[in-house]
């Protein structure tokens, strides 16, 4: 439980990190 737990929260915060990433690459383009 606690490792799936983890796991699928670290694989939250990923993506969230990816997101915002590419938002901040759009903008610096923009």
């Amino acid at each position: 439980m606690g490792w799936v737990s983890l796991a699928s929260y670290s694989r939250r915060v990923i993506n969230l990190k990816g997101i915002v990433l590419t938002l901040l690459v759009l903008v610096y383009k923009a």
